[in-house]
């Protein structure tokens, strides 16, 4: 018997699935013939005749490139073509598919649902490409569903690129929480497990101490906010003052902070229209822009004039806790907390959270860190960005951060080379860095930082970072490979820092299939730096048996380099003058560095000389391959200008 396709063309499309913990059971009825199906829970065997085992072998059929192609397998938000010879009902049983993500193409696309019914005015479409009136189901003829119903196969139309999201309704028995409620009173009110919704609206200076097992949901358009607004003003020699602001929380030193920015270490903010301004240390310094704290007598000054324009002050110290595990949150904009550096403004500090999911949320203009989470916690698809220290920040076991947008934090100034940029992890095992976009951050990109094993990054985009785009220092064995690393460290290339990916004393690291691009006004390529860090707890670290092979290296103009340096103390264990030339050079010598760069490709702007090799500046391969390494490398002035468009790595993520 023949079964012949009849039915327009769709296009492939990807998928997220969000964490799902609970179990569906969902009959799925189909009919005699061609049917548009789809898989509403996840199972153990995807197989499409273990999960319909009276299909037809040799008819399921997705699309690819406007191509039909034959499956053996069934992907969660995905629709498929699947011939039955006799009508029937297939009884599913798994765990929930509670939300979507789905990557959408031009034109047709052909999706589903996950386990539960979702209107169709219900489907998230951040980019708006969504055709209006341009979905359709498939019962034997063409119809336009309301809803998208469990196990069946839909086909949607766009008018570009982008992603939609399918979510389910909250757990039945979650207990919604309006504006003006006192969130932490009731969720101390209720059991370890329960969902609360928080209401679409503001929701001002909440502070919450979750539970175990509690889950967080915000309503489109839900906001955790941790300032007051200002309503009233006075002026006085020139500038305007709030009086009666009384609030002061906790604050460290001013050594975290870059010169000209000592009044980082205080928590409190000033926000005119969501930016934030900088604060000065006394009244004589106040000017457009800036803010000062008068403490001793309760007022905030600042120069610009507030009318017409929102003024907001951090109060509250901290949006969620971390004495809890098994904690979801999702769908929130969690913003303006006053966090002291280092905590963050969702997870705190020590102890960090066990077992977290954040998952779509966006958090921004915290002062401290937006994110800290502890072992076994996911972060993913949120948009974390402008915080005032870091972006998200780590310690513990198998963490996976993926699919997030991390951009222009640190705000204010506090010192990078002690803390501050995009991310900081220390003390983990097992942490996966996957598909972030990471952007504009004042510090590194991506920065693993103290006694990190088994850690992978694949798949970044670390762009326009001010320091290096993946630096992995003092730690161990890391594999950095199918990353975009570009124009990071700028204005920070001195010897080999701001290089788009660094080892700074580390060892056993692999770099591997990574595209990198040095900017025309500066920044260094791959490199590789060892100098005294004596530690007595965990012994001396040294950078060793590194690896770095099969990378294409593009230097868009004069400056920038790629190789090893050394910074060792003459007098130290970490000294050696191994061909007399009074430069430090155990990183490049010593029969225990075993250090290699093999296999590359290097794309000059017409100046080749582009090798450090302890103390030797731009050498040329030729120098650079007469020390052992690339033997197999390649070099040739073949340089193509990428493609700047900006990734978007989730829904809300803008990929800017």
């Amino acid at each position: 018997m023949k079964y012949i396709l009849f039915l327009p063309l769709v296009l492939f499309l990807s998928y997220t699935m969000a964490d799902n913990r609970d179990e569906c059971e969902i009959s799925v009825s189909y009919q005699g013939g061609w049917n548009l199906i789809s898989l509403p829970v996840e199972v153990e065997d995807n197989n499409y005749q273990s999960v319909f085992p009276n299909s037809v072998p040799g008819t399921l059929y997705s699309f690819t490139d406007n191509v039909y192609s034959w499956e053996t397998e069934i992907n969660y938000g995905q629709g498929y073509w699947l011939f039955f010879n006799l009508e029937g009902t297939e009884v599913l049983t798994g765990e929930c598919v509670s939300s979507l993500t789905i990557s959408m193409n031009e034109g047709w696309n052909m999706i589903s649902a996950g386990s539960y019914s979702v209107d169709i005015s219900d489907i998230g479409d951040p980019g708006g490409i969504i055709i209006e009136n341009a979905v359709f189901g498939f019962d034997g003829n063409y119809f336009t569903p309301t809803t998208l119903e469990p196990g069946w196969g839909y086909w949607l139309r766009t008018n570009s690129t982008g992603f939609m999201t399918i979510g389910s309704e909250p757990p039945e028995g979650a207990i919604e929480i309006f504006p003006g409620d006192d969130i932490n009173s009731i969720v101390d009110n209720n059991p370890e497990g329960t969902t609360f919704i928080i209401k679409s609206g503001i929701h001002r200076m909440q502070e919450i101490w979750p539970k175990n097992g509690n889950t967080f949901w915000g309503e489109s358009g839900a906001i955790l906010n941790g300032s007051k607004e200002l309503t009233e003003f006075e002026q006085e020699g020139g500038l305007y003052y709030a009086p009666n602001q009384t609030q002061e929380g906790w604050y460290p030193s001013s050594d975290i902070c870059l010169e000209g920015w000592e009044r980082c270490n205080r928590p409190e903010d000033l926000f005119f229209d969501n930016e934030p301004l900088r604060h000065v240390t006394s009244l004589e310094d106040v000017a457009t822009g800036k803010w000062f704290f008068d403490y001793d007598n309760d007022k905030i000054y600042f120069a610009d004039d507030p009318v017409g324009h929102v003024i907001e002050t951090s109060i509250t110290n901290m949006a969620i806790h971390n004495f809890a595990a098994d904690v979801t949150i999702k769908n929130l904009l969690i913003e303006k907390y006053a966090v002291a550096i280092p905590a963050g403004a969702v997870g705190c500090c020590e102890p960090e959270p066990v077992n977290w999911l954040l998952e779509n949320n966006e958090i921004r203009l915290n002062h401290g860190a937006g994110v800290v989470v502890g072992p076994e916690s996911i972060v993913t698809q949120n948009y974390i960005h402008h915080n005032g220290h870091l972006g998200i920040a780590g310690i513990g076991n198998n963490i996976l951060v993926e699919a997030n947008e991390i951009s222009y934090n640190n705000y204010t100034h506090a010192d990078f080379g002690i803390e501050g940029g995009g991310t900081k992890f220390s003390n983990t095992d097992g942490i996966e860095i996957i598909g972030n976009y990471s952007h504009h951050n004042l510090g590194p990109g991506l920065w693993t930082d103290y006694e990190n094993y088994n850690v992978v990054y694949d798949g970044n985009w670390v762009w326009w970072n001010y320091q290096m785009g993946i630096s992995h220092e003092v730690s161990h064995n890391v594999i950095i490979r199918n990353n975009d690393v570009r124009y990071n460290g700028i204005n920070d290339d001195a010897w080999l820092w701001g290089s788009q990916i660094l080892i700074h004393v580390s060892d056993e690291a692999e770099i591997y299939d990574n595209t990198v691009y040095i900017h025309a006004e500066g920044g260094n390529g791959i490199g590789i730096i060892n100098y005294n860090r004596a530690d007595s707890i965990n012994g001396d670290w040294y950078s060793k048996d590194n690896t770095v092979h099969d990378n294409e290296i593009t230097y868009l103009g004069m400056h920038g380099a790629s190789g090893i340096g050394d910074g060792g103390e003459e007098g130290t264990d970490y000294y050696m003058d191994y061909n007399n030339d009074s430069l430090p050079d155990w990183g490049c010598y010593s029969e225990s560095a075993n250090n290699l760069f093999d296999y590359n490709i290097y794309h000059h702007n017409g100046i080749p000389e582009k090798f450090e090799f302890c103390g030797w500046s731009y050498l040329s391969l030729e120098q650079f391959q007469f020390e052992g390494h690339e033997i197999h490398g390649t070099m040739d002035s073949n340089v193509i200008v990428p493609d700047d468009t900006p990734p978007q790595v989730c829904p809300i993520c803008p990929g800017i």
